[in-house]
């Protein structure tokens, strides 16, 4: 019952169709029979530009590399994305490769890339990035990993190693060179024009602090980043790049949650907490009970409905806290086997975000950093970084009625619209996804409850076993 099949990338047997060299000659989108193969950066603009809800817009995907290059900047007229530069990767041009390369230097590993940005405001940047990452244009940069192990190698760590002020400055500084980097290139793309909507995908496009720098340094209406922005958010790309080259429709949709992962039925989470022989109630209403229990001082794991679409828990596989009570970032923090600096974000009421933040605006995905109002510092602690940031989630009634009520009741009850969420996961594994993993995690971590469905589970009658 497919029609066509759209797949991310083109393939090798296709490859003489593009230059990795020649600006005018960039990968093009294949339709081999039944098959689509859509080039790899303009899956990343699709996956964003065609569920922004925008008519026309630009957009710039930023990664490690595509079919050859790192970067490109596209102009939407008309439902078409046209392509209107790549930054070639060349040998060793690679982006994200060098974010992580020193991500990898700090001890965070091949995937802590967050673990630099959330490291980057304790931190001055005093090192020259320069010859490593910048550019003024989309001719004249300087991108290279190559070289960067003898220059910053005297710092590597491991994970649990001491982090002194030259690791703070080091991943202070790579993050103030991408994000002039991104600007200088974002700045060619437009060539002076205004631009009051911008897209943006990419896996890099998942660094908070960039994309805040971005939305007020170019002083945008609207701006727009896909929540699995990486390269899980392609599969979405390539099937509405090939839908509207095949059908012509180009009509605007706006993506306002990322509940599209797999749900679980009463039954089979029933038969798992069984499985586990622990004992469980049914709250008359849970989202009320996990509100008080939170009031309370109580950490909360939520596991509810179907998963989010993208690396960032959005309350369908959380963990909750009081977001007043400061010794919530350490437990947390120890609860979850992060590092002890590592902030948390909150999720906030739609409606409420001028209230405690500057610059405010609607922020579904958690993929802004934004700075708290002074006079409400004191107020949230658990989700105020060091530099006075937070990265906050708008909760819509529409979007995620129970997540709402929940915090609409925590509200209610004392007088703050936000709750302190994180990953239901501990720092070496991936987010919960099945009620397996769920009661597993929980019964490690040494979390307080366990809300799971329509149940909750305490883990003092746990213990009590």
């Amino acid at each position: 019952e497919v029609d066509i099949i759209a797949l991310n990338g083109i393939p090798s047997r296709f490859f003489d169709t593009y230059s990795l060299s020649d600006p005018k000659r960039p990968p093009q989108t294949i339709c081999h029979e039944n098959f689509v193969f859509v080039p790899h950066h303009l899956t990343h603009a699709a996956s964003a530009y065609r569920v922004s809800g925008f008519k026309d817009a630009f957009v710039f995907t930023v990664d490690g590399r595509g079919e050859r290059e790192t970067a490109a900047f596209f102009e939407v007229k008309n439902g078409h994305i046209e392509r209107i530069f790549d930054v070639l990767c060349h040998e060793d041009s690679l982006i994200g490769g060098v974010y992580e390369f020193i991500t990898t230097i700090l001890g965070f590993g091949h995937h802590g890339q967050g673990s630099t940005m959330g490291l980057a405001p304790m931190g001055n940047p005093t090192f020259d990035m320069s010859h490593f990452l910048s550019a003024k244009t989309r001719t004249d940069y300087s991108i290279h990993d190559r070289g960067i192990l003898e220059e910053f190698g005297h710092l590597i760590r491991d994970r649990n190693g001491p982090l002194e002020q030259a690791h703070m400055d080091l991943a202070a500084s790579v993050q103030e060179a991408l994000e002039e980097t991104v600007v200088r290139f974002i700045e060619d793309g437009l060539q002076g024009r205004n631009c009051d909507y911008l897209c943006l995908a990419g896996g890099v496009a998942l660094n908070c602090s960039m994309n805040q720098r971005l939305r007020t340094h170019f002083g945008l209406k609207e701006m727009f980043v896909q929540p699995a922005a990486h390269d899980a958010g392609t599969s979405l790309g390539a099937a509405l790049e090939a839908h509207w080259l095949i059908t012509g429709e180009a009509v605007p949709t706006t993506m306002n949650h990322a509940y599209l992962g797999p749900s679980y039925r009463r039954n089979e989470i029933v038969e798992t907490l069984q499985a586990y022989g622990i004992p469980f109630s049914e709250p008359e209403s849970l989202e009320d009970q996990v509100a008080q229990l939170l009031a309370d001082g109580a950490i909360v794991c939520r596991f509810n409905g179907r998963a989010e679409f993208g690396p960032r828990a959005l309350g369908a596989r959380s963990i909750l806290a009081d977001p007043r009570r400061a010794s919530m970032k350490a437990r947390l923090n120890t609860l979850k086997r992060r590092q002890w600096w590592r902030p948390f974000g909150p999720s906030i009421l739609a409606g409420h975000e001028t209230d405690y933040f500057e610059n405010a605006h609607i922020s579904p995905f958690m993929l802004f950093t934004l700075p708290v109002r002074s006079e409400k510092q004191e107020n949230i602690p658990a989700v105020l970084h060091v530099d006075g940031t937070t990265r906050p989630q708008s909760v819509t009634k529409e979007a995620n009625p129970r997540y709402h009520q929940l915090i609409q009741r925590f509200y209610e009850i004392t007088g703050v619209p936000m709750v302190v969420n994180t990953s239901f996961n501990t720092a070496f594994e991936p987010i919960v996804e099945t009620p397996g993993d769920a009661v597993s995690t929980f019964l490690q971590i040494g979390a307080d409850y366990l809300a799971i469905d329509e149940f909750l589970v305490s883990r003092r009658a746990v213990e009590n076993l």
